[in-house]
């Protein structure tokens, strides 16, 4: 979260009526002038996307309760997924269209609280909603917008990221530019969402303002051989010449013919035939000549030469030394300006990356999980290992990991986090609660799971089993 909202007010969560609340505390150190004809209009008229509202006073104390039923954090919600390139620019570009959307309603668009712990999820509509703070401030939104993607890029999002594709480098150094509004920093996400990815030898080294166009490697190649094609201005010029002696040739033959008593018609298209046939000599001529060219480029030129990885695999170098032995931290096709001192984004391991055969593989918890949880029910026992740092309990069979297929449980009720041999349970703000040895939970807030420890979610009871 920027600073400027962390030291305006503290965050806390609460119950009421079946309802889970974030209530924001303003700071009492600040004076803060809370916007009235916000608050009606909000109250009065909901708005789509905005969480509800209410305020309540109590002598100078203020506090705002946004009703979070049924939601979750947007940090919590990708800590389980993974994001390609378009996923997550979507992302972005959904939150910072919410901003424009609502200056026609008199809603400032630096009163929203822009941080992943503060925009939440609703996994039923699957849309985002948005905190919106109705206090007079001043405060430039675009330095919130860069502190959520550059944090959401480096710490929050698991972001795929194609072979030597630098698209989030590009954004960061984009986010780096001064003067830039939020408009810019749409239209620049908008551009790249369906380019091509960038890898090195493109045009990734050009300013990253200006727009860029991108040609598949086919038509690049394509493009290089037109140009470089050595039998293009040779052609060019025997056809010139073919073309004057063939001239020479019929003014000179056409009088012959004459001379011999030759009809009109006959010595004309006499000259044509000869035309024709010569040019089309000189065309196959062209192209033969231009096969044999592009045959011989297809042959592995000089420069290239084959290397065998650590694991026996061929990896073809083109005129450069092996770069299988050591990769530089430096992403490909950056120029050296723009590698210099980039976060490195939060990804998903490559494919490509390299094995170690002198390390012990350690077992992860979907190897051999160390707890479960188990549920009785008629004489029949049903067991579910907990397999992940993150372990989410729900309705929603495309998020849970333990999918409980009763509807009084939340799409995402609950989360069993791990923390080395430490369990620790969450309610995720589920409508009818999460209960621990009869307990109801407050949500967001984690507890710590002790063996044999009862669990209730809504209104089917297991029994947490730890088995170290």
């Amino acid at each position: 979260m920027s600073s400027y909202f962390s030291d305006l007010f503290r965050t806390s969560t609460e119950k009421d009526m079946g309802c889970t609340y974030s209530v924001l505390s303003l700071n009492p150190a600040g004076k803060f002038v809370v916007l009235g004809y916000q608050v009606e209009m909000m109250a009065n008229n909901p708005v789509p996307d905005l969480l509800p509202l209410e305020v309540r006073r109590r002598d100078e104390d203020v506090k705002f309760y946004y009703d979070i039923t049924s939601k979750i954090p947007l940090k919590d919600y990708l800590k389980n997924r993974k994001l390609n390139k378009q996923e997550f620019i979507d992302l972005v570009l959904g939150i910072t269209a919410l901003l424009s959307k609502y200056k026609n309603l008199l809603l400032s668009e630096n009163n929203f609280i822009l941080s992943e712990e503060h925009i939440y999820f609703d996994p039923s509509s699957r849309s985002l909603s948005l905190m919106y703070l109705p206090v007079k401030m001043d405060f430039n939104q675009y330095t919130a917008v860069k502190d959520l993607v550059i944090k959401l890029i480096t710490k929050t999002a698991f972001i795929e990221i194609q072979e030597g594709d630098i698209f989030l480098q590009r954004i960061i150094e984009y986010l780096k530019t001064d003067g830039l509004t939020l408009a810019d920093f749409n239209r620049f996400l908008a551009r790249i969402r369906d380019e091509k990815p960038q890898t090195a030898g493109s045009e990734a080294s050009l300013p990253l303002e200006k727009p860029l166009v991108f040609e598949s490697s086919r038509d690049i190649q394509d493009t290089g051989d037109k140009k470089a094609h050595p039998l293009n201005r040779k052609s060019a010029a025997a056809a010139l010449l073919l073309q004057f002696v063939l001239l020479c040739a019929s003014v000179a033959g056409e009088k012959l013919m004459r001379a011999s008593g030759m009809d009109e018609l006959s010595r004309y298209a006499a000259i044509a035939a000869a035309v024709i046939i010569c040019d089309l000599l000189m065309l196959k001529f062209m192209f033969l000549n231009k096969g044999e060219y592009n045959s011989e480029k297809r042959k592995k030129p000089e420069g290239t030469h084959e290397n065998l990885s650590s694991h026996g695999e061929s990896i073809l170098i083109k005129g450069r030394k092996n770069l299988s032995a050591k990769k530089e931290d430096k992403p490909a096709g950056l120029s050296k300006a723009e590698g210099k001192d980039l976060p490195v984004p939060r990804s998903s391991k490559s494919e490509y990356a390299p094995k170690s055969y002198d390390e012990t593989a350690l077992l992860s918890r979907a190897d051999a999980p160390l707890a479960e949880l188990v549920h009785e029910e008629e004489g029949r026992t049903e067991s579910h290992p907990i397999t992940k740092d993150s372990f989410i309990i729900g309705r929603n069979p495309g998020i849970s990991d333990m999918v409980i297929d009763e509807k009084a449980v939340g799409r995402i009720h609950a989360e069993i986090i791990s923390k080395g041999c430490d369990y620790y349970i969450v309610d995720r703000n589920s409508k009818n609660g999460t209960y621990l040895n009869q307990e109801r939970l407050a949500g967001g807030q984690e507890y710590k799971l002790e063996n044999n420890d009862t669990v209730i979610f809504a209104n089917k009871e297991y029994r947490f089993i730890l088995k170290i």
